[in-house]
């Protein structure tokens, strides 16, 4: 499912779904649990912290 569609499910713009993905935006409980529905997974869910890969900045390097 795309964070349009999503968006679309439970009526919230695209950029609210990102926004909250990225942890800059607030959101009601209510639509927590929308959510939650159209994934198919508990509310807690949505609260567990996940892995993120770390990204090295930087050039890469010349050669070999």
């Amino acid at each position: 499912m795309t964070q349009q569609q999503l968006g679309e499910a439970v009526n919230v713009e695209l950029r609210t779904i990102q926004r909250l993905e990225r942890g800059l935006t607030n959101v009601a409980v209510g639509t927590l649990i929308e959510i939650a529905h159209v994934l198919e997974v508990a509310p807690a869910v949505l609260f567990q912290e996940t892995e993120v890969p770390e990204v090295k900045m930087g050039r890469p390097k010349k050669g070999g």
